[in-house]
């Protein structure tokens, strides 16, 4: 089995944001005692950024309290998110003060600072899908056709090293998660691409399992272990 991992929630809105929030280490520490209980891991895959990092520690000493020993990580540079989030950042003035939308929910956001998270949150879901199709542009930041190209020759990989009886994690980002599963279950529609990434959950188990030359999935976004108000998707 391949498991797809997301990391559990960052610090979303502070001034770090890659760094988990104390809700996130709650949702590492059960999604490490729910692992351990149901799987081996044969191989442990993890990204560069350090909330990934971080949830995979949460498994470790997840497997270390059953005197469960699982691979050291193998750290791996194609499981990074992806540029999304920068390029926002770098046309985020420009969009507040000409589309309409935006302009909304940024002023919106001014007079109502509890709605500060709700409609960031908004400005990015609108902005992503564009991004992903090719627009917003910026000099120096990959687009997402680069991206899902380095997904997938790190998946190559990865894929190439893993026997199929062995259960491989991966650890990683909700961005990085949809690409993936695009790229091996083919779907080339940005907009279920972009739907996709918006639905993983922090802290969430998607399971892929091959059928031949083809994968398949066994379970998506499972997150059985995380109560109610522990689930989030920032």
């Amino acid at each position: 089995m391949l498991y797809l991992i997301r990391h559990a929630q960052a610090s979303y809105l502070s001034a770090n944001y890659d760094q988990l929030s104390n809700l996130g280490m709650q949702q590492a520490k059960a999604l490490g005692d729910f692992l351990s209980s149901e799987i081996s891991i044969h191989q442990k895959y993890v990204g560069p950024h350090k909330r990934q990092k971080q949830t995979a520690e949460r498994i470790r000493e997840a497997y270390k309290l059953i005197n469960q020993d699982i691979p050291l990580p193998t750290y791996i540079q194609q499981l990074k998110e992806h540029s999304g989030p920068a390029t926002l950042h770098y046309h985020k003035p420009k969009l507040i003060k000409e589309h309409p939308l935006c302009i909304q929910w940024h002023n919106q956001a001014l007079e109502h600072p509890e709605k500060l998270r709700e409609n960031s949150i908004k400005i990015f879901e609108h902005f992503i899908p564009q991004w992903m199709a090719g627009e917003y542009a910026v000099a120096g930041l990959e687009d997402f056709v680069t991206f899902r190209s380095e997904i997938a020759q790190g998946m190559d990989k990865i894929l190439k090293l893993k026997e199929p009886s062995q259960n491989t994690i991966l650890i990683t980002s909700a961005g990085s998660i949809s690409a993936i599963m695009a790229n091996l279950l083919r779907i080339d529609d940005i907009g279920r691409i972009a739907q996709l990434s918006f639905e993983v959950y922090n802290a969430s188990v998607t399971s892929l399992q091959l059928y031949g030359d083809e994968w398949k999935i066994a379970k998506f976004n499972q997150v059985d272990h995380l109560t109610e108000d522990m689930k989030t998707v920032v």
